[in-house]
C-alpha cells in the first residue's frame, strides 16, 4: 500500500496534506512511497536521509516536523505496524519521558509479547497476568505500569490521537493476609454483605470477584436481582478462577442460592 493508496487522506487538515505532499515531492509522487518501507525511505535522523531526496527538502526543522506529523497520522489510522512506538513519541512531545516512559516497562513489556497494542490493553488482562499473581518486584513493576499508563489519559495529545484503550486499567485487586482477592462490593451488595452471616458474606465476596474475573455484564451497582439472572453463567465458572478449592466453590454457590431465594421471598 502507498501513501496515495490512504482513503482518508481527503479529509486531512491542508497542514497534514502538506506534510505528505512534501515526502511526495521527494520521492516523485506518493504512488511511489510505500507506507511499510517509509521509515527506510525517510529515516528518523535528516542527516541520514538519500541525498536525492535531501535535496528536495526545504531544511531538516521542516522535515523533522513533516516527518512528525505523517508517522502520527499513518499510526492513529492503524497504518504502522507499531502503535507503542507512536505512543512513546506522543509522551515525548508532551515532555512526560522521565515520568512515564521510564516507568511503564512492566506493563509495555508484557503487552507487545501478547501482540496487544495500547488500545487493547483492559483491566482484566493487567491483573490475571503472571506478574501481578507473583507478587513482590513482578506485581509492584507492573503496577507502576498501569498508573502510568492511566496518566496518559491526562494527556490531550495522547487522548485526541484516539490510541488508548476506552477505560483506564483502574486500581488493581487487593489482597487478604492468605493472599486471596479482596474485591469491593458495591453498595447494594455491600448491604447485604453487612447483613449477612460470616459464612454468607464469603460466599457473596467470592461470587463477586467471579462476576468480575469472568467480565460477566452487570450494572455498576447490581442488586441481588440482577445476580440471579446471570447466576446460570456463575454456576459454569472454574473455582480456579478466584483461587480456591472446589469444594470451597461449590459452598459459595450453595450459600448464594440461599441468599438469592431469601431476597427473592422478602421481595415478593
Amino acid at each position: 500500500m502507498y501513501l496515495s493508496d490512504i482513503p482518508e487522506i481527503e479529509t486531512f487538515s491542508p497542514q497534514t496534506r502538506a506534510c505528505l505532499s512534501l515526502f511526495g515531492h521527494a520521492a516523485g509522487g506518493l504512488n511511489r512511497v510505500l507506507i511499510a518501507e517509509f521509515d527506510e525511505l525517510f529515516p528518523e535522523a535528516f542527516e541520514k536521509l538519500d541525498p536525492q531526496f535531501n535535496s528536495r527538502i526545504p531544511s531538516a526543522r521542516v522535515y523533522k516536523l513533516a516527518r512528525k506529523e505523517v508517522v502520527r497520522i499513518l499510526a492513529q489510522y492503524g497504518y504502522r505496524e507499531n502503535p507503542w512506538e507512536f505512543l512513546r513519541m506522543l509522551i515525548r512531545d508532551a515532555g512526560e519521558r522521565d515520568t512515564i516512559e521510564h516507568a511503564w516497562g512492566g506493563l509495555k513489556t508484557p503487552a507487545i509479547a501478547a501482540g496487544l497494542r495500547p488500545a487493547d490493553i483492559t483491566a482484566a488482562w493487567v491483573w490475571s497476568l503472571e506478574a501481578e499473581a507473583k507478587g513482590g518486584n513482578s506485581r509492584l513493576s507492573l503496577r507502576r505500569g498501569a498508573r502510568v499508563f492511566d496518566q496518559l489519559f491526562e494527556i490531550p495529545s495522547v487522548v485526541e490521537s484516539g490510541i488508548l484503550p476506552p477505560k483506564r486499567i483502574g486500581a488493581g485487586p487487593r489482597y487478604r493476609k492468605s493472599g486471596d482477592v479482596e474485591a469491593v462490593l458495591p453498595p447494594k451488595l455491600a448491604q447485604v454483605h453487612q447483613s449477612s452471616g460470616g459464612a454468607y458474606r464469603s460466599a457473596i465476596s467470592g461470587v463477586w470477584r467471579a462476576i468480575l474475573a469472568a467480565e460477566i455484564t452487570v450494572s455498576v451497582d447490581p442488586s441481588l436481582e440482577e445476580i440471579g439472572a446471570v447466576i446460570d453463567k456463575i454456576v459454569e465458572l472454574p473455582a480456579a478462577l478466584i483461587g480456591v478449592s472446589e469444594s470451597t466453590w461449590k459452598a459459595y454457590l450453595c450459600r448464594i442460592g440461599i441468599v438469592l431465594q431469601k431476597n427473592t421471598h422478602q421481595v415478593n
